[in-house]
């Protein structure tokens, strides 16, 4: 009989790894307060002799029993870039030679405390290696920028979104190393090496009664086996097609390449490398206009390419994260609670747009191109599109033209996309089958999950990032997504009994599951205390 694994996590990046560990922390608190904290300690402590009575049918159960002291479940990893956890963001963040994040020191995927990472930095004594976000707290801001900031005051316009002063030390970015080492301490804390990570790529997923057991299980097929589980989480980011220009074919040739397919040995490209040892001139084109696109112009730039061209098909945005600021700051709870209380998934979606706004450029990225912009080194285009491409089979070289008209433009060497990836479950490979079978409305392309993050209320189907921000809100895509996306659902196993069960057993039990919910919702203090009147008595 084959292995049944309660939970299986296809991809394991950030959002992967924050699921597996919360998943093996019974007392998580970065989400909470201290007071919510402890009476997560005090759940654990007594949990065997705490016990409620259900007021329809008169039965008492224990805490135990609703999951609230169970035992970690049993899970497998499966990761289409490697056999161990981050590699995809290892290799990324060694292509684009990134010495520090973007995210603030409270962006990280642990789940034992929000001031893990700081924690961390402390403890080792590697306060050197975090660099202070300028532009976010109060007294950086000049006066004039905060009365242009706060608008009108009659009207009730747009306040000032300053970070408190007090929260300085928050509005730091650790070193990729600092942030690396943290989360090889993660994985020691929760015993995540052991052969956990299994390098397979998800083709299919189906749900139903199977020959190896008779509760509905998930068969996940993929390109060298077959396993199956009682949940599945998909924590993959927002796809796997990269968004090409329509000018240029899905199926890029040689001398193209996206960003999401960079390796750290080929970022320049054999031909690229070689005319650079040469000493020949070169002339190399960055499309996209994010974050990325700047890391990657930088990093040519460094290695020696004589000159980038970059095209930006809407303007430069400039911003500290990438989403508003007014999402970080003391404000933030009343951009939440409107995103919350939206009417629809419609009306979160406009939100969604109004938070990110597309890509956008670090203030320390940006003095880095406007340096190489002064040096000669650097050619920005902004609301330009490249609107036809051709490619000369003997020399290799690009002629591109673009809309509006570049005079200068010479012959391209090599082109690079930074232009993201194709969002929402459409182009999803493993999911596009499985919506078909499974029907959900999707807004934008996204899924209108549960709360609890799961695909239906029968279906335990889990969505974590970008896949799951009509949920979670702008940040779903960055670290605090991950985290927050991995308590709703580690909450959501819990509730459903997911690892061991009160007779020992291992299983995901959906009998009395709007009860447990509520039990468990009411025990742990979370909603409001009145949805629980009809339960107990």
């Amino acid at each position: 009989m084959p292995t049944v694994h309660d939970v299986i996590i296809v991809g394991a990046g950030p959002c992967g790894l924050a699921v597996a560990a919360r998943l093996r922390e019974q007392t998580p608190s970065a989400l909470y307060t201290d007071e919510e904290h402890r009476r997560y300690h005090w759940l654990a402590k007594h949990a065997a002799r705490s016990s409620v009575k259900n007021g329809k049918n008169g039965q008492t159960k224990t805490a135990s029993s609703q999951g609230l002291g169970s035992g970690a479940p049993s899970m497998l990893v499966l990761d289409s870039s490697s056999n161990s956890w981050m590699a995809r963001w290892h290799r990324l963040f060694a292509a684009l030679q990134i010495q520090h994040l973007r995210s603030p020191m409270f962006f990280h995927p642990h789940p034992q405390d929000r001031d893990a990472l700081l924690a961390f930095a402390h403890a080792q004594g590697r306060n050197d290696e975090l660099v202070e976000i300028t532009g976010c707290v109060g007294k950086e801001i000049s006066k004039h920028r905060r009365k242009k900031r706060a608008g009108c005051v009659r009207c009730g316009a747009a306040r000032p979104t300053d970070i408190d002063e007090r929260d300085r030390q928050d509005y730091f970015t650790p070193s990729t190393e600092l942030f690396d080492d943290f989360c090889s301490s993660m994985l020691d804390h929760y015993g995540l090496r052991e052969d956990l990570v299994v390098q397979e790529t998800v083709t299919s997923l189906d749900f139903g009664q199977t020959a190896e057991a008779p509760d509905n299980l998930f068969t996940v097929q993929t390109d060298r086996a077959v396993h199956y589980a009682r949940a599945v989480v998909m924590a993959t980011g927002p796809g796997e097609a990269p968004s090409i220009p329509a000018a240029f074919p899905v199926m890029l040739p040689e001398g193209a390449v996206h960003a999401a397919h960079l390796l750290p040995s080929e970022l320049l490209g054999k031909s690229l490398a070689r005319s650079i040892r040469n000493r020949e001139k070169t002339n190399v084109l960055v499309v996209g206009g994010g974050l990325t696109s700047a890391q990657i112009s930088d990093a040519l730039i460094r290695s020696g390419v004589t000159k980038v061209w970059q095209v930006v098909r809407n303007s430069l945005r400039i911003k500290p994260f990438d989403v508003d600021l007014q999402w970080m700051g003391k404000y933030r709870n009343k951009e939440k609670a409107a995103f919350w209380m939206a009417d629809d998934d419609e009306e979160r979606t406009c939100l969604l747009r109004q938070a990110v706004g597309g890509g956008s450029v670090t203030p320390r990225y940006y003095k880095l191109l406007r340096r190489h912009i002064q040096s000669g080194r650097l050619r920005l285009y902004t609301n330009t599109v490249i609107a036809s491409q051709s490619k000369c089979q003997e020399t290799g070289r690009w002629a591109i033209e673009s809309d509006p008209p570049i005079s200068t433009l010479p012959a391209i060497d090599f082109v690079y996309f930074a232009t993201g990836m194709q969002g929402g479950i459409v182009n999803h490979p493993a999911l596009k089958a499985f919506s078909q079978k499974f029907p959900v409305d999707t807004v934008g392309g996204l899924p209108a999950l549960t709360d609890d993050l799961m695909w239906r209320v029968s279906v335990p189907l889990f969505l974590t990032g970008k896949l799951a921000s009509l949920r979670l809100g702008p940040g779903a895509g960055n670290l605090e997504g991950a985290r927050m996306g991995a308590e709703r659902i580690a909450l959501a196993m819990e509730a459903s009994n997911l690892g061991q069960t009160n007779d020992g057993t291992e299983g995901l039990r959906h009998e009395d599951s709007d009860d447990v919910r509520t039990a468990l919702r009411y025990a742990s203090g979370l909603g409001s205390r009145y949805e629980a009147l009809e339960f107990y008595t």
